[in-house]
């Protein structure tokens, strides 16, 4: 019993660290070049909004962009764009699940 409890202790151990080196700093400041490989939220003047991860000055890996008038997308962004899997959500409910790429909807 003595040994099953050290396994399952060193596994959680093992387990809680690994996870928190994958997790990315959140970004710090206003948003420059420094914003690189961290998680932040940007809002622009139109009131649209990006919550989700950055590289290089751009929002870059898995991210949410809500739009003033309600509309939103989650999914991945490459350069700015909306491209790889993605939902976009309209006001009005329907959806496009699938394929993104470079802003445009793109396969099934």
């Amino acid at each position: 019993m003595n040994k099953l409890t050290l396994f399952i202790s060193a596994l959680l151990f093992v387990i809680l660290n690994v996870s928190q080196a994958w997790a990315l700093p959140n970004c710090v400041g206003q948003r420059s070049s420094a914003w690189q490989n961290c998680f932040g939220t940007f809002t622009v003047s139109s009131g649209n909004k990006y919550v989700g991860e950055f590289g290089d000055d751009e929002f870059h890996g898995q991210g949410a962009y809500i739009y003033a008038n309600g509309n939103k997308y989650v999914g991945e962004n490459l350069d700015d764009m909306m491209h790889g899997q993605g939902t976009f959500t309209f006001t009005n409910g329907s959806k496009w699940v699938g394929e993104w790429e470079n802003d445009n909807l793109n396969g099934y």
